[in-house]
């Protein structure tokens, strides 16, 4: 797959997307109108960006992003609470250098 397919995209119950070693460049807008999707794995792909609007998923507790070429996550991330989110897997991404500010734990 080369990017996720509008039928997907429009499965308004899903809840679980995986997406995994395929060669998907972009996380598009329409993931945001999967309201009740509660985990989402696009690891090994060729991903440089994803909408802010996944930040908006209110259910998720898994998203899963390692070995893609992110440079940077949207800084939208730190404007949601997505508090049910317990698993961000940024491993091997080559170009994603230092864990982003908005993600950092501040106490």
């Amino acid at each position: 797959l080369v990017e996720i397919p509008d039928e997907v995209l429009r499965i308004s119950n899903l809840t679980k997307l995986s997406i995994r070693s395929n060669k998907i460049k972009t996380v598009p807008i329409g993931v945001g109108d999967l309201v009740n999707l509660q985990s989402f794995y696009a690891e090994n792909n060729n991903i440089v960006s994803i909408t802010p609007l996944i930040w908006q998923l209110t259910s998720l507790s898994a998203i899963g992003l390692s070995k893609n070429n992110m440079r940077s996550i949207p800084p939208e991330f730190g404007l949601f609470s997505i508090q049910k989110l317990r698993h961000l897997g940024l491993d091997d991404c080559k170009y994603l250098h230092s864990p982003p500010s908005e993600i950092v734990l501040q106490e």
